[in-house]
């Protein structure tokens, strides 16, 4: 395997990060975390930085999208370090013209303690689902108010788009409410959320708006993604637990039991990602402290749960991780917060 580095961007504080498609352009957006902070938008396949907009920050999460008519951003924003929750909601930016453009901020809803959000595709449309990490705060460690999941949908025609969003809430009472998965098939999306409470997985099953919950792991986990390391037609969750915690974990259902399989340590394990990388399944997280480093484990023997650890890079302090699959190779794209950079790296096998 062969793992070669590229930079993207250089500003304070990268936190959030997504790739995607905006009409028929392959794009990388990612966002600072700190209050006035930029959301950047790079082209493919030099990186070509577009400044979407600066000024407010607290990028938590973000997804492309075609909503209202035309291609988008929608944002987490507002929620800034030490869980400043300042002006945090939910907004749209569009292209005027071109993506190279001015882009215009829609706000599409006020949410305090924004964290992570995801669009679903649903009965009639897509279903923006939103995740605040907590109700409230006093000082830095009141945890007193638990966070909730809130679902609200996005119409696709351009007349909707002054229309007063209805929020609804889906599931309350998790406190330290910080990981979210959405899971694509192709018979069904379910979304996944983590906090203190274990790992609930949603499901939209009707046309009335109503979104069946369920709990899955009663352990607290910090994030989590899902992807099928065995090959065996099921998938598996890696976990990083517990909040802001310094184990990883693979949990394999076993005869409709979920039964932890692997385990490993890091440090302030943040950042999440699972899937086929290098020529294997496997899975990359970051870590926001101690030797703050990027690794890669990839799976070499699942009867027994051999996994290879490497590390791609120490020092970088990664918040959020995301892998591109090419037909050659695959590109892990990295919003390294501790040194301001915003990097790719390629991994071929």
């Amino acid at each position: 395997m062969r793992i070669s580095k590229s930079p993207v961007s250089s500003f304070e504080s990268p936190y959030s990060i997504c790739s995607g498609k905006l009409g028929e352009h392959r794009v990388l957006a990612s966002g600072s975390e700190k209050i006035g902070g930029e959301l950047q938008l790079y082209l493919d396949p030099e990186y070509r930085m577009i400044r979407v907009a600066e000024g407010l920050g607290g990028f938590m999460a973000m997804s492309t999208a075609d909503v209202f008519g035309s291609p988008a951003l929608v944002t987490a924003e507002g929620l800034h370090p030490n869980f400043i929750s300042r002006n945090a909601g939910i907004s749209i930016y569009r292209p005027s013209e071109g993506l190279d453009q001015r882009w215009t901020r829609h706000r599409l809803a006020d949410l305090p303690y924004i964290h992570r959000m995801t669009i679903v595709s649903t009965p009639g449309g897509k279903t923006l689902v939103a995740a605040t990490l907590c109700g409230k705060k006093d000082h830095i460690d009141d945890w007193s108010s638990p966070g909730a999941v809130y679902a609200m949908r996005l119409h696709e025609t351009a007349s909707a788009y002054g229309e007063p969003p209805v929020i609804t809430p889906i599931l309350d009472g998790i406190v330290k409410n910080h990981g979210m998965f959405h899971e694509k098939k192709s018979d069904r999306e379910r979304v996944y959320i983590s906090g203190e409470e274990g790992v609930f997985v949603l499901e939209h099953k009707t046309d009335d708006e109503q979104w069946l919950a369920e709990r899955i792991l009663d352990r607290p986990v910090s994030e989590l993604a899902l992807a099928d390391l065995d090959d065996d037609g099921f998938n598996e969750i890696v976990t990083i637990e517990p909040f802001h915690g310094d184990t990883i974990s693979i949990y394999k259902l076993v005869e409709d039991r979920w039964e932890q399989v692997f385990q490993s340590k890091t440090e302030l394990g943040h950042g999440i990602w699972a899937g086929k990388i290098g020529g294997a399944m496997g899975f990359v997280h970051g870590s926001r402290a101690g030797k703050r480093e990027l690794c890669l484990y990839q799976v070499k023997d699942a009867r027994v749960w051999k996994l290879q650890k490497t590390v791609i890079e120490g020092g970088t302090g990664s918040a959020q991780v995301v892998v591109e699959n090419l037909h050659d190779r695959d590109l892990l794209y990295a919003t390294n917060n501790y040194i301001d950079k915003v990097a790719v790296y390629e991994i071929t096998p």
